[in-house]
């Protein structure tokens, strides 16, 4: 009993000082924000004034937001009803969830091995993550996912631990909910209903029918508005589309980066991580015979997660309208929050180990937890300092922003970024197609402007620093003259004018 108390209470110190860590970066800038930050402001207002979950959609014009799942603005929008605005609601629950992240790996990891050391690994993992940090920096869903993800672990667990009726309710909502806040939440029900089917309880093939039953309800609801909304249940992402193989090599890249910083070649971090997986599989062979079947069980559940959830990311690569979706740390972030609790379980076998094997192991651990700290560190300061995407100084200063608020209201607008623009100036753009990877906006121009009605108008390209080397702007000008009227490092604004 003393050693629960205990961990309760080292658990809850590291879940205090991650939560401290997020509102202290966030403080001088507040939350970054990116184009998908501002979508979920303009859903959550819009819940708040009655509007329904809609939002300025990349066609130019106000429309229900399905493109995302509705979960996250209506939550965010409840800050509104307490008299707090949504930036600063969103950055008090993104540090509160940081902090129930924190204590929720270290408490899923201490109930299925009882162990306090692989408990604290996990809690480790979770605070000294730049990944996981860099997240709950911003104004995004995956804060409010992770919370869910690793909620429902704990309750999955619990059931097959002990077939409490509480739990099983308890995951089986939170599985459903997961959809409802991020749609890579449906593996959370294939992951519960193999984990209940595999664990030989006498009932399981019923409490697996009663799981999918309960935990899809609000999927299907949610599937049944967008389909009423926009004819697509997925508000339009799913479809053929030619997608390149680059999409996955983000994600290969993405994963490297899990243990080594970007700043390390590629070769080198592969060849680091792939070293660390193959010892790290060879000691797994020589231990698991150690392991107890309940806790095998639930490390079969977390590894078939990380499978289906990869799989799907592939899937959803070649399969998305939506081509801007990357593999990148947002997107793969269950899998790395799934793999720390598989790693910290494991660990648990080291309490067996020679006295020798166990100070190797403990330096590897410390080694990674100084590195991870370092990273994050720097993410902190670098915050703290400037802040992130359109909230940050660097962004704020852009004498292109500044310009945008002073062009006459009768002057149409185009972007590659419309919802910036809504957020910048609170005016419509029309969105400029991209065409194909490495090429760029501008080969749509003659397209974009072939019904142009206007003598002169204005387009606005952000991140222009990488778009402008790969953009055959010139291609425009038979279409229509096209001349810079001002430059940043963050963005181009373009001048067009009728022959």
């Amino acid at each position: 009993m003393k050693t629960d108390k205990n961990m309760f209470a080292l658990l809850g110190v590291m879940a205090v000082i991650g939560a401290g860590l997020v509102y202290w970066m966030t403080g001088p800038q507040g939350l970054g924000l990116d184009t998908d930050s501002i979508f979920y402001l303009q859903a959550a207002k819009n819940v708040a004034l009655g509007l329904g979950v809609s939002a300025y959609s990349k066609a130019g014009n106000l429309a229900s937001l399905a493109w995302y799942p509705p979960g996250f603005p209506v939550f965010l929008s409840s800050g509104w009803f307490l008299g707090i605005g949504f930036q600063d609601w969103a950055r008090l629950c993104n540090s509160i969830f940081f902090g129930a992240s924190v204590f929720l790996s270290g408490f899923f990891v201490f109930y299925v091995t009882k162990s306090w050391r692989p408990a604290f690994v996990a809690a480790g993992l979770f605070l000294t993550s730049v990944h996981f940090l860099d997240v709950h920096a911003r104004l995004l869903a995956e804060p409010l996912f992770l919370a869910v993800l690793l909620g429902f672990f704990l309750a999955l667990a619990m059931f097959i631990d002990t077939g409490r009726r509480r739990a099983f309710y308890t995951a089986a909502l939170l599985a459903g909910l997961s959809v409802f806040v991020r749609y890579g939440g449906i593996v959370c029900i294939l992951a519960g209903a193999a984990a209940i089917i595999r664990s030989k309880r006498e009932k399981a093939f019923r409490e697996t029918v009663f799981f999918l039953l309960v935990s899809m309800a609000l999927p299907l609801l949610l599937s049944l508005r967008n389909v009423l909304l926009t004819d697509h249940v997925f508000g339009g992402m799913i479809g053929h589309a030619a997608v390149s193989f680059e999409k996955v090599k983000i994600g290969i890249d993405t994963i490297s980066e899990w243990i080594l910083p970007a700043s390390v070649t590629f070769m080198v971090r592969w060849a680091v991580f792939a070293g660390v997986i193959m010892i790290g599989g060879l000691w797994w062979q020589r231990r698991k015979v150690m392991m107890s079947s309940e806790i095998l069980r639930v490390m079969g559940c977390l590894a078939g997660f990380m499978t289906v959830y990869l799989g799907s990311c592939v899937v959803v690569m070649f399969t998305a309208h939506a081509s801007s979706l990357d593999m990148d740390h947002r997107i793969l972030l269950p899998v790395y929050a799934a793999g720390a609790l598989l790693v910290a379980i494991a660990v648990h076998t080291a309490e067996s180990l020679p006295a020798s094997e166990r100070r190797i192991l403990a330096a590897v651990i410390t080694i990674f937890f100084v590195m991870g700290a370092a990273r994050s560190a720097h993410l902190w300061s670098r915050f703290h300092r400037e802040g992130y995407g359109y909230t940050s100084k660097v962004f704020s200063s852009l004498e292109t922003v500044k310009a945008l608020r002073s062009i006459e209201d009768h002057v149409p607008l185009y972007s590659n970024d419309p919802a910036a623009v809504y957020y910048l100036t609170g005016r419509s753009a029309v969105k400029i197609p991209k065409v194909g990877e490495g090429v760029g906006y501008f080969p749509a121009m003659p397209v974009v402007f072939k019904d142009f009605r206007n003598d002169r108008a204005v387009a606005v390209i952000f991140g222009a620093s990488g778009f402008v080397a790969h953009a055959r702007w010139e291609n425009a000008a038979t279409a229509v003259p096209l001349s810079i009227l001002m430059k940043d490092p963050g963005a181009v604004i373009y001048g067009f004018k009728r022959k």
